[in-house]
Protein backbone atom coordinates (compact mmCIF):
# COMPACT_ATOMS: atom_id res chain seq x y z
CA UNK A 1 0.00 0.00 0.00
CA UNK A 2 1.17 3.40 -0.92
CA UNK A 3 1.93 5.57 1.50
CA UNK A 4 -0.86 8.54 0.43
CA UNK A 5 -3.29 5.89 -0.79
CA UNK A 6 -5.83 6.91 2.08
CA UNK A 7 -5.87 10.95 0.40
CA UNK A 8 -7.54 11.95 -2.77
CA UNK A 9 -7.83 15.46 -4.37
CA UNK A 10 -10.89 16.67 -5.38
CA UNK A 11 -9.79 19.98 -6.37
CA UNK A 12 -7.12 21.88 -7.56
CA UNK A 13 -7.69 25.08 -9.76
CA UNK A 14 -7.04 28.77 -10.25
CA UNK A 15 -9.99 31.24 -9.39
CA UNK A 16 -11.27 34.10 -11.44
CA UNK A 17 -11.11 37.72 -10.19
CA UNK A 18 -14.29 39.52 -8.54
CA UNK A 19 -15.07 35.81 -7.45
CA UNK A 20 -17.71 35.59 -4.47
CA UNK A 21 -18.31 32.52 -2.73
CA UNK A 22 -20.82 31.38 0.37
CA UNK A 23 -20.01 27.51 0.83
CA UNK A 24 -19.78 24.86 3.60
CA UNK A 25 -17.68 22.12 2.18
CA UNK A 26 -17.06 18.37 2.21
CA UNK A 27 -13.37 18.83 1.96
CA UNK A 28 -10.59 20.11 3.37
CA UNK A 29 -9.09 22.97 1.30
CA UNK A 30 -5.98 25.81 1.07
CA UNK A 31 -7.43 28.33 -0.34
CA UNK A 32 -4.96 30.69 -1.16
CA UNK A 33 -4.98 34.77 -2.23
CA UNK A 34 -1.68 36.20 -3.93
CA UNK A 35 -2.79 39.77 -3.90
CA UNK A 36 -5.09 42.29 -4.20
CA UNK A 37 -8.13 42.80 -1.66
CA UNK A 38 -9.69 39.78 -0.07
CA UNK A 39 -13.03 40.02 1.91
CA UNK A 40 -13.55 37.08 4.70
CA UNK A 41 -15.82 35.68 7.05
CA UNK A 42 -14.94 31.76 8.85
CA UNK A 43 -17.41 30.25 10.42
CA UNK A 44 -19.39 32.80 12.68
CA UNK A 45 -16.48 35.51 12.64
CA UNK A 46 -16.14 38.82 11.59
CA UNK A 47 -15.83 39.86 8.06
CA UNK A 48 -12.08 40.64 7.28
CA UNK A 49 -11.05 43.03 5.06
CA UNK A 50 -7.35 41.69 3.38
CA UNK A 51 -4.96 43.04 1.70
CA UNK A 52 -2.03 41.15 -0.32
CA UNK A 53 -0.78 37.34 0.59
CA UNK A 54 -3.03 35.24 2.86
CA UNK A 55 -4.12 31.61 3.18
CA UNK A 56 -7.01 30.13 5.00
CA UNK A 57 -8.29 26.19 5.75
CA UNK A 58 -11.30 25.12 5.11
CA UNK A 59 -13.26 22.12 6.56
CA UNK A 60 -16.32 19.82 6.27
CA UNK A 61 -18.94 21.49 8.19
CA UNK A 62 -17.92 24.86 9.06
CA UNK A 63 -19.44 27.97 6.88
CA UNK A 64 -16.96 30.30 5.23
CA UNK A 65 -17.50 33.09 2.25
CA UNK A 66 -15.29 35.39 0.21
CA UNK A 67 -14.91 37.77 -2.14
CA UNK A 68 -12.10 38.98 -4.44
CA UNK A 69 -12.88 42.80 -4.11
CA UNK A 70 -10.68 45.94 -6.00
CA UNK A 71 -9.37 46.13 -9.20
CA UNK A 72 -6.26 44.04 -8.58
CA UNK A 73 -5.35 40.77 -9.64
CA UNK A 74 -5.79 38.39 -6.78
CA UNK A 75 -3.89 35.13 -8.41
CA UNK A 76 -6.31 33.47 -6.30
CA UNK A 77 -6.08 29.47 -6.07
CA UNK A 78 -7.46 26.32 -4.07
CA UNK A 79 -6.30 22.84 -3.65
CA UNK A 80 -8.75 20.72 -1.69
CA UNK A 81 -8.65 16.98 -0.67
CA UNK A 82 -10.16 14.76 1.89
CA UNK A 83 -9.45 11.22 2.75
CA UNK A 84 -7.72 9.25 6.36
CA UNK A 85 -4.30 11.04 5.92
CA UNK A 86 -6.00 14.24 6.68
CA UNK A 87 -6.83 12.91 10.41
CA UNK A 88 -2.90 11.93 10.95
CA UNK A 89 -2.14 15.69 9.52
CA UNK A 90 -4.51 17.09 12.20
CA UNK A 91 -3.54 14.84 14.89
CA UNK A 92 0.12 15.52 14.35
CA UNK A 93 -0.47 19.28 13.60
CA UNK A 94 0.41 19.49 10.70
CA UNK A 95 -2.87 20.69 9.25
CA UNK A 96 -3.91 24.36 10.92
CA UNK A 97 -7.43 23.56 11.80
CA UNK A 98 -7.73 27.51 13.60
CA UNK A 99 -10.32 29.69 11.81
CA UNK A 100 -7.64 32.48 11.29
CA UNK A 101 -6.08 33.23 8.31
CA UNK A 102 -2.73 33.01 7.55
CA UNK A 103 -0.46 35.58 6.46
CA UNK A 104 1.64 34.31 4.11
CA UNK A 105 5.57 36.35 3.96
CA UNK A 106 7.37 33.94 1.83
CA UNK A 107 4.88 34.78 -1.32
CA UNK A 108 6.88 33.62 -4.65
CA UNK A 109 7.82 30.37 -2.61
CA UNK A 110 4.56 29.71 -1.23
CA UNK A 111 2.94 30.15 -4.60
CA UNK A 112 5.20 28.16 -6.66
CA UNK A 113 4.41 25.13 -4.44
CA UNK A 114 0.79 25.57 -4.80
CA UNK A 115 1.39 25.50 -8.51
CA UNK A 116 3.94 22.39 -8.21
CA UNK A 117 1.21 20.43 -6.06
CA UNK A 118 -1.52 21.49 -9.05
CA UNK A 119 0.35 20.10 -11.86
CA UNK A 120 0.88 17.14 -9.89
CA UNK A 121 -2.87 16.64 -9.11
CA UNK A 122 -3.33 16.79 -12.73
CA UNK A 123 -1.16 15.04 -13.71
CA UNK A 124 -2.91 12.07 -12.67
CA UNK A 125 -2.31 8.79 -10.23
CA UNK A 126 1.31 8.51 -11.65
CA UNK A 127 1.84 11.36 -9.33
CA UNK A 128 -0.35 10.78 -6.65
CA UNK A 129 2.64 10.51 -4.09
CA UNK A 130 4.26 13.44 -5.68
CA UNK A 131 1.67 15.10 -5.06
CA UNK A 132 0.53 13.59 -1.31
CA UNK A 133 4.52 15.02 -0.49
CA UNK A 134 3.91 18.30 -2.14
CA UNK A 135 0.89 19.06 -0.36
CA UNK A 136 2.76 17.99 2.71
CA UNK A 137 5.82 20.06 1.82
CA UNK A 138 2.76 23.20 1.53
CA UNK A 139 1.11 22.22 4.94
CA UNK A 140 4.74 22.79 6.35
CA UNK A 141 5.18 26.31 5.15
CA UNK A 142 1.93 27.48 6.54
CA UNK A 143 4.09 26.84 10.17
CA UNK A 144 7.10 28.84 8.82
CA UNK A 145 5.85 31.82 7.64
CA UNK A 146 6.59 34.33 10.16
CA UNK A 147 5.02 38.01 11.25
CA UNK A 148 4.93 40.45 8.57
CA UNK A 149 6.63 43.33 11.06
CA UNK A 150 8.66 45.30 8.50
CA UNK A 151 6.13 45.48 5.96
CA UNK A 152 3.79 48.46 5.37
CA UNK A 153 0.35 47.54 4.29
CA UNK A 154 0.99 50.42 1.32
CA UNK A 155 3.96 48.85 -0.08
CA UNK A 156 2.92 45.25 -0.65
CA UNK A 157 1.50 46.43 -3.79
CA UNK A 158 4.76 47.58 -4.68
CA UNK A 159 6.49 44.26 -4.13
CA UNK A 160 3.82 42.57 -5.72
CA UNK A 161 3.93 44.62 -9.14
CA UNK A 162 7.86 44.43 -8.65
CA UNK A 163 7.28 40.66 -8.53
CA UNK A 164 5.09 40.37 -11.78
CA UNK A 165 7.00 42.78 -13.70
CA UNK A 166 10.58 40.56 -13.20
CA UNK A 167 8.23 37.69 -13.44
CA UNK A 168 7.29 39.24 -17.19
CA UNK A 169 10.84 39.68 -17.70
CA UNK A 170 13.68 38.41 -15.61
CA UNK A 171 16.45 38.94 -18.88
CA UNK A 172 16.11 42.59 -18.34
CA UNK A 173 18.64 44.29 -16.03
CA UNK A 174 17.28 45.55 -12.76
CA UNK A 175 17.93 48.29 -10.88
CA UNK A 176 17.22 47.68 -7.22
CA UNK A 177 18.00 50.36 -5.83
CA UNK A 178 15.12 52.56 -7.88
CA UNK A 179 13.14 49.88 -6.14
CA UNK A 180 14.26 50.25 -2.70
CA UNK A 181 13.70 54.54 -3.30
CA UNK A 182 10.30 53.36 -4.39
CA UNK A 183 9.39 52.09 -0.92
CA UNK A 184 11.05 54.81 1.24
CA UNK A 185 13.51 52.18 2.47
CA UNK A 186 18.04 51.63 1.82
CA UNK A 187 19.04 49.45 -0.52
CA UNK A 188 20.12 46.80 2.51
CA UNK A 189 16.61 47.37 4.55
CA UNK A 190 14.86 47.12 0.65
CA UNK A 191 17.13 43.53 0.46
CA UNK A 192 15.60 42.80 3.97
CA UNK A 193 12.12 42.87 2.78
CA UNK A 194 12.38 41.44 -0.86
CA UNK A 195 13.65 38.32 1.25
CA UNK A 196 10.87 38.38 4.25
CA UNK A 197 8.35 38.69 1.39
CA UNK A 198 9.25 36.56 -1.58
CA UNK A 199 11.46 33.60 0.59
CA UNK A 200 14.47 34.76 -1.35
CA UNK A 201 17.26 37.84 -2.21
CA UNK A 202 16.32 39.90 -4.91
CA UNK A 203 19.51 38.21 -7.06
CA UNK A 204 18.37 34.50 -5.94
CA UNK A 205 15.17 35.27 -7.17
CA UNK A 206 16.00 36.58 -10.56
CA UNK A 207 18.16 34.44 -10.68
CA UNK A 208 15.67 31.69 -10.80
CA UNK A 209 13.42 33.14 -12.64
CA UNK A 210 15.99 33.61 -15.30
CA UNK A 211 16.99 29.41 -15.02
CA UNK A 212 12.92 28.90 -15.14
CA UNK A 213 12.85 30.91 -18.95
CA UNK A 214 15.53 28.93 -19.83
CA UNK A 215 14.19 25.63 -18.55
CA UNK A 216 11.09 26.84 -21.06
CA UNK A 217 13.42 27.81 -23.64
CA UNK A 218 15.55 24.85 -24.13
CA UNK A 219 12.60 22.14 -24.54
CA UNK A 220 10.53 24.07 -26.92
CA UNK A 221 13.35 25.60 -29.12
CA UNK A 222 16.61 24.36 -30.70
CA UNK A 223 18.48 27.77 -29.59
CA UNK A 224 22.37 26.72 -28.78
CA UNK A 225 22.76 26.63 -25.16
CA UNK A 226 24.74 30.07 -25.47
CA UNK A 227 21.47 31.82 -27.23
CA UNK A 228 19.67 30.86 -24.37
CA UNK A 229 21.83 32.25 -21.94
CA UNK A 230 21.65 35.09 -23.87
CA UNK A 231 18.14 35.52 -24.01
CA UNK A 232 17.53 35.24 -20.23
CA UNK A 233 20.30 37.49 -19.34
CA UNK A 234 23.14 35.34 -18.28
CA UNK A 235 26.33 36.40 -20.82
CA UNK A 236 28.13 33.87 -19.93
CA UNK A 237 27.51 30.08 -21.11
CA UNK A 238 29.73 28.40 -18.29
CA UNK A 239 28.22 29.90 -15.77
CA UNK A 240 24.96 29.56 -17.14
CA UNK A 241 25.46 25.91 -17.44
CA UNK A 242 26.68 25.80 -13.77
CA UNK A 243 23.99 27.90 -12.42
CA UNK A 244 21.25 25.30 -14.26
CA UNK A 245 22.92 22.21 -12.75
CA UNK A 246 22.56 23.38 -9.45
CA UNK A 247 19.19 24.06 -9.73
CA UNK A 248 17.75 21.21 -11.66
CA UNK A 249 20.52 18.59 -10.74
CA UNK A 250 21.43 18.13 -14.56
CA UNK A 251 23.10 20.22 -17.38
CA UNK A 252 21.20 22.32 -19.79
CA UNK A 253 22.41 19.97 -22.31
CA UNK A 254 20.91 16.06 -20.82
CA UNK A 255 17.66 18.64 -19.22
CA UNK A 256 16.80 19.24 -23.31
CA UNK A 257 17.52 15.84 -24.46
CA UNK A 258 15.34 14.40 -21.34
CA UNK A 259 12.32 16.79 -22.12
CA UNK A 260 12.54 18.63 -25.63
CA UNK A 261 9.29 18.38 -27.51
CA UNK A 262 9.18 18.60 -31.55
CA UNK A 263 6.21 20.64 -32.73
Amino acid sequence: MDYYDDLFFALASPVPDFHRRCHVPIYYGIQFNRSGRLRLRIGDGEMLELEGAWVFITHPGCRFEYELAGARPHHYRVICFNGAAVGRYIEHGLLPMAPEPIRITHVDRFRQAMEETSEAIHAGPASHARAGWLLEGLLLQLHEQAPARRLQAWQLPLLDELGDAMRRHPEQEWNFAEAATRLHVGLTHFRRLFRQYFGSSPRQFLIRLRLEQAARMLISSRETLAAVAEAVGIGDEYYFSHLFKQRYGVSPGAYRREFYRSE
